[in-house]
């Protein structure tokens, strides 16, 4: 089955964005010990959605020219800009600068994270280019089933790695080193590419449509053990960085599966995630997640705050973001 536009989708990444928001807002005590997870919905979401685009889109040079230009438009007019008027207005070394321009400053912060809180968040985006350098590769190039298993490997290669006594000691010491090191952290993004490859299969899409809420249920049950053994709702805890992430991302991956197999169905769970609340978010998300470090520090948590990144989100897209999007018509 190919991938039509699923408006659920749009609902979950306004959700990923509120999750990574609430995370500052002391009074949201309650869903604040799951912060981390919209990040990790966020890459369930890319992966979903990149391999759909990469799977639905044939083969050749041409469907690589045509994916790297439409992602080069999405991405990129508002990050560089973004750094242009940080690194305007801040005295961050050249030196240091490089690791965002070329989209790898998720590997020095994973040792002093906040050294420039308003580029911090960049981290998460810098796993995706990386990630998008590489699958794009095995997609166009290998059979699906070839596909599949590289991607069930390299699952369980991230496990492995993160559970090697090296790799614990240091997240003892640098507490967002598995966190925010690509190799620790790309099972999330491959569980959304399995998603991807179940959904446009008539054999798996019927067993996922059986068994989503199951494996949901299953990763969820994982995430909070490993949160219980630790006593802990951190992500930066010992039992949460060996198993925990992947518990997370199984559950973020089926429920976006279960979201696109029933889009459009009358269930309460999918009417809510067609919201047009949940939606708007969504839409604005991008921008959300790049300045809400900036407006929060300067406004603080509060609705006041929420506000201005919302006005702020909606002004970039209309005004900068989407006359971008409109050239990825000459790349289909």
């Amino acid at each position: 089955m190919r991938q039509r536009h699923i408006p659920e989708l749009d609902g979950l990444r306004g959700v990923a964005i509120l999750l990574v928001i609430l995370f500052h807002f002391h009074r949201a005590q309650w869903i604040t010990g799951f912060w981390w997870t919209g990040v990790d919905l966020f890459f369930a979401l890319s992966g979903f959605l990149i391999t759909g685009i990469l799977l639905d889109g044939g083969r050749g040079t041409r469907v690589f020219r045509n994916f790297y230009a439409r992602r080069c438009l999405r991405i990129l007019p508002l990050y560089y800009l973004t750094l242009i008027v940080v690194f305007s207005l801040t005295r961050v070394p050249a030196g240091e600068q490089l690791w965002y321009w070329f989209h790898l400053s998720n590997w020095p912060t994973a040792y002093d994270p906040l050294r420039f809180p308003w580029v911090t968040q960049f981290w998460s985006l810098a796993i995706e280019e990386q990630f998008y350098l590489m699958w794009p590769l095995v997609v166009m190039l290998c059979r699906r089933r070839t596909v599949v298993w590289t991607a069930l490997g390299l699952i369980a290669a991230a496990v492995a790695l993160r559970n090697l006594p090296g790799s614990q000691q240091m997240a003892h010491a640098y507490s967002n080193y598995i966190y925010r090191l690509t190799p620790f952290r790309v099972d999330t993004l491959l569980m959304g590419s399995l998603a991807a490859l179940a959904y446009r299969d008539e054999w798996w899409r019927r067993i996922a449509e059986r068994w989503w809420m199951g494996i949901a249920g299953a990763g969820a049950a994982i995430a909070i053990a490993c949160m219980a053994a630790d006593h802990s709702m951190s992500a930066f805890t010992e039992w949460t960085m060996r198993l925990g992430y992947t518990g997370g991302a199984m559950f973020w991956a089926a429920v976006v599966t279960g979201a696109a197999i029933y889009s459009g169905s009358r269930a309460a769970w999918v009417r809510v995630l067609r919201a047009g609340v949940l939606r708007e978010f969504g839409k604005y998300s991008y921008c959300l997640y790049i300045i809400h470090p900036a407006v929060l520090a300067w406004l603080g948590a509060g609705v006041k705050a929420m506000a201005v990144m919302y006005v702020a989100a909606m002004a970039s897209w209309y005004g900068f973001e989407r006359p971008f999007l409109k050239l990825r018509t000459r790349f289909r």
